[in-house]
């Protein structure tokens, strides 16, 4: 399973009304017709007080394979939604990640769920494997212990983009979920996670994790 992660800014002369009134209804019907996809979540960020948000949306999609993916690229259906991007989206502000799935927990989300986009980055010194390995088989482990973290995912960037000698925006994509802010607020002070400080110093720089609640809104 593929997952393709795109973020972005919504056009300055937009206000967010228009912008999530324009992707949830003309831009989401354009993607809906891409060839190959088995999934597409719209993830619709909530501002926190005054402070502007470091990305107004975030989309979800999902493909059977790296082969489907190639498929839909040439598409005609894309190149519509290429177009479309530009009438509500800042293009220097967007980024797009293709990874590798995981689900750490796998629980039951209430449609009143608190859903929490963790951007997350390796030290420039830890190799992709190290840092994916730690990640998944050391820390996931830590939060799958939480009673407070209803489900729980990490994606993680997939090997080909280093093999290029890119450097990605972002080295895994992670997103939880919990019950209501009481129980986000309990979750990262639950005991099962004292020592993941610790291990996460040692793979990530803390110094570029970002943190988003959204709104989702599955469209397919």
């Amino acid at each position: 399973m593929i997952k393709q992660i795109s973020f972005f800014k919504r056009r300055p002369d937009l206000d967010v009304q228009a912008f999530q009134q324009h992707w949830r209804t003309q831009h989401a019907a354009l993607v809906g017709q891409i060839p190959g996809i088995i999934g597409y979540v719209q993830n619709h960020v909530e501002s926190i007080g005054s402070d502007e948000p470091l990305y107004d949306g975030i989309a979800e999609v999902w493909f059977e394979s790296m082969d489907e993916v190639r498929n839909s690229a040439g598409s005609s259906h894309l190149k519509s939604v290429r177009e479309d991007e530009t009438n509500f989206i800042d293009a220097d502000s967007m980024g797009t990640l293709l990874t590798d799935e995981h689900v750490v927990v796998d629980g039951q989300i209430p449609d009143a769920a608190i859903k929490l986009v963790i951007f997350v980055p390796k030290l420039a010194s830890v190799s992709p494997e190290i840092f994916q390995t730690t990640y998944l088989v050391q820390i996931g482990p830590m939060v799958k212990e939480n009673p407070h973290i209803l489900r729980y995912v990490q994606a993680h960037c997939r090997p080909g983009f280093y093999r290029s000698g890119r450097v990605p925006p972002y080295d895994a994509i992670s997103v939880l979920w919990f019950n209501d802010a009481a129980a986000q607020q309990e979750a990262f002070g639950h005991e099962s996670l004292k020592d993941a400080p610790a291990m996460e110093a040692t793979i990530m720089d803390h110094s570029g994790i970002k943190f988003l609640v959204v709104k989702e809104h599955q469209i397919l």
